[in-house]
Formats: C-alpha cells, sequence, structure tokens
C-alpha cells in the first residue's frame, strides 16, 4: 500500500533546465521514472498500425521478435510535440518506409513528455535523446549493427534526435534527418541544439524557418524548399495566428494548454510530407548549392550531375552545406 509520503513525492516538481534561464518545473515522478515512460514501437506487419511495444529499458527483447531482420536498416522515429504514433506525421513517414520494405522501423513514442506545455517539452527534450541514447546503446550492444541506423526527428523530435546523436556511446550515428527542427527556445537563446557533430551526416529539411522551425543551417547539409520557409505551396496564413517574432511568447502552452490553431502548422508539416514522398521516390526533389534562395531565384546556382542532391531520405553523400530546390509537396 502507497503511503502520504509516497504519493507527495510523486506530486512534488522539480526544476529542469535548457539554460540558467530557460527552466521548468516538472512533476519529480516524471523525472526519476523517465525511461519507464517512454515505449518503442516496433512495426511488424504492413501498416502503421500493425505494431508491438517495447518499454525503452527492455528494447533488446525486439531483437527477438521473428520479424526483426539485422541485416536491414533500421528507422528510428521521434514525434514532435503534443503527438504521438497516431497522428498523421508518424503514420505517413512510418507507412512510407514498410511500403519500401527493406527496414526495421521503430518510433519512440515520447507522448507522456511531450504533451505537456511546450516550456516543459522543450527542457526535457535534452533528457528524452540522453535515455533514447542509452536504449540504443544497449540495442547495439545486444547485436543491432550502428552502420544501420538512422534516426529521424520531427520539429522538437529533431531536436531530440540531435541530443540522442550528443549522447551515444557505442559510436557515432551514421545519420540523423531533421525535418523542421524545433526553432523556440532552441535559436538564437544558447540552448544545446541540433548541431552537425551530431551524427556522421546530418541532413535537415527547413520548411517553416523562422517560426515553428529554425531558420539558420544546423546540419552538414540543410535543404530549403521553396526558400525554406512560410508559407509553403497550399498553405496560407490561419485566422488569429500570430507573425514574426510576435508569434513566439503565444507558442502552445509555453505556459499554458495548447491552443494554437492546428492550420498555423502548416508549413511546418510540409517538411515531414516531403521526407515521406521522397521515401518512395528518391529522386522527386533534386537541389543545387546556393548560398541563398535569392540567388536560386536568380538563377545563379546552376544544377550539374555533379553537384545536384536529393532532399530528403536518400544517402546525401558528399553534399555539404545549404541546398535551394522548388519543391511540390505530395
Amino acid at each position: 500500500m502507497r503511503s502520504v509520503s509516497d504519493a507527495a513525492a510523486e506530486m512534488k516538481n522539480v526544476p529542469v533546465c535548457l539554460l540558467d534561464n530557460i527552466c521548468a518545473d516538472v512533476p519529480q515522478d516524471l523525472v526519476v521514472n523517465f525511461p519507464n515512460k517512454i515505449i518503442i514501437y516496433f512495426y511488424s506487419g504492413t501498416t502503421a498500425y500493425d505494431y508491438e511495444t517495447f518499454p525503452l529499458s527492455n528494447i533488446t527483447d525486439v531483437l527477438q521478435h521473428p520479424r526483426y531482420d539485422l541485416s536491414r536498416r533500421t528507422l528510428l522515429y521521434l514525434h514532435g510535440f503534443t503527438e504521438t504514433p497516431m497522428k498523421e506525421s508518424v503514420v505517413t513517414v512510418v507507412t512510407a518506409h514498410l511500403q519500401r520494405g527493406d527496414h526495421n522501423v521503430l518510433s519512440v513514442d515520447w507522448s507522456e513528455v511531450c504533451n505537456r506545455t511546450y516550456r516543459e517539452a522543450a527542457v526535457l527534450a535534452p533528457l528524452t535523446g540522453l535515455h533514447v541514447a542509452r536504449g540504443l546503446d544497449a540495442l547495439v550492444r545486444a547485436g543491432q549493427p550502428l552502420s544501420h541506423v538512422h534516426v529521424v526527428g520531427h520539429s522538437l523530435g529533431g531536436q531530440c534526435a540531435g541530443h540522442v546523436g550528443k549522447a551515444l556511446t557505442v559510436g557515432r550515428l551514421p545519420r540523423i534527418t531533421a525535418l523542421d527542427p524545433a526553432r523556440p527556445l532552441f535559436e538564437g537563446v544558447g540552448s544545446p541544439h541540433l548541431q552537425r557533430e551530431d551524427a556522421l551526416a546530418v541532413v535537415v529539411i527547413h520548411s517553416d524557418g523562422g517560426f515553428y522551425g529554425v531558420r539558420a543551417p544546423t546540419g552538414t547539409v540543410d535543404f530549403f524548399p521553396n526558400g525554406g520557409s512560410r508559407y509553403q505551396p497550399g498553405c496560407s496564413p490561419a485566422p488569429d495566428a500570430c507573425a514574426g517574432d510576435a508569434f513566439i511568447s503565444s507558442i502552445p502552452s509555453f505556459d499554458t494548454p495548447n491552443k494554437t490553431v492546428q492550420s498555423d502548422f502548416c508549413s511546418h508539416a510540409h517538411s515531414w510530407r516531403f521526407y515521406a514522398a521522397s521515401v518512395l521516390d528518391e529522386r522527386r526533389y533534386p537541389a543545387v548549392p546556393c548560398a541563398s534562395w535569392f540567388h536560386f531565384q536568380w538563377g545563379l546556382c546552376p544544377a550539374t550531375p555533379a553537384t545536384v542532391a536529393y532532399m530528403g531520405f536518400p544517402d546525401p553523400g558528399r553534399a555539404e552545406g545549404t541546398y535551394y530546390l522548388v519543391a511540390v509537396p505530395p
């Protein structure tokens, strides 16, 4: 029987900080039992609804599954703020990989951590990355080839992916793909964030730069479809949406429940739509190295077979720097 003191301890909040001035009070129970709050989904069938779950603390059990093939590449996907594995972004990316048929497909359900205020979720991103890295360490020691692992994350999950790379101890991740990694509390304030050193290759797709996504290049190769910012094709200003830096203070729940207009995420969501389409059509999005969107629009960055790189899923090869393209969403 739980005592009153046990219950009181669970209700206590403790401060967690990205920086000295970027902190949030989160439940002590969440911090103490963090690995038990994260679930790994292994997609064992042909759809995103055919899966089995494993606690992060027992992630090595997935290696015993008859459908888990160590000769295949392995996708590890991290969803964004307020999401779950049932959300469209996860289902779309997972489905594309399942249709390819050549991957072990895993997703990280950290919804119990990130379905909080944005400030709380953001300050917990490094801790999430640390524990996922510990799970991946264990998986590699149990037989998973590290060279086959591709970590992909959208928005706040993209920042978590960087922290997975930073914290991994068994070696360097071969690749991270960050889909419009989250900007608020990460860009321009000195917080630890996704960087090119977090993996041998860090591929970034920018689609809402300067708003929900980071604007600055942070990878070994950064793709800027349609300039990399809003409004992406098919998107338009949402009712009551804030513009520019003014919107930062109204991010869903810096300190209050999520009230952001969902349509305001349209450009932000294009990053995972572009990525999922490229999983099934690797040459769908050719891009060229260029100094800026202005230079690209003026035709100052001609494409040649030697310079073109393909945005999204394809191996970036020797591509490095900033790449621009006109991209039509699927």
